[in-house]
């Protein structure tokens, strides 16, 4: 969100406010995300080549499982361990947009 910018903190902030990340379910097939701590926004999940690059990427598709979010897809790649790197693509363009990058941090079961 703007980084490198007097905005970007501010914008950050505001952002973590909003949306608490995703919750995956157990068999690793679907995937939801939490806005103001509340699950709201089911994606179905598989593995599959990035639109970015072609290289195998965890892919969260909303197309399917959304009315609000359904122009769009994330692509996961682990950066580090337990860290993983997010794009969000917006499928109203052809070809497909990069919308934004996001960062996921995994946590013990319960937090």
């Amino acid at each position: 969100m703007r980084p490198g910018t007097k905005l970007g903190p501010a914008l950050s902030k505001g952002a973590a406010a909003v949306w608490q990340g995703k919750v995956f379910d157990a068999d690793g097939t679907s995937s939801i995300n939490r806005f103001f701590g509340v699950k709201a926004v089911r994606a179905d999940v598989s593995y599959g080549p990035s639109w970015r690059d072609g290289n195998p990427s965890l892919i969260l598709d909303y197309g399917q499982t959304s009315r609000l979010y359904k122009n769009y897809r994330d692509e996961l790649r682990e950066v580090a361990p337990g860290l993983y790197l997010g794009l969000m693509f917006d499928r109203r363009t052809c070809p497909a947009s990069l919308k934004m990058y996001f960062a996921i941090q995994t946590c013990e079961a319960g937090n």
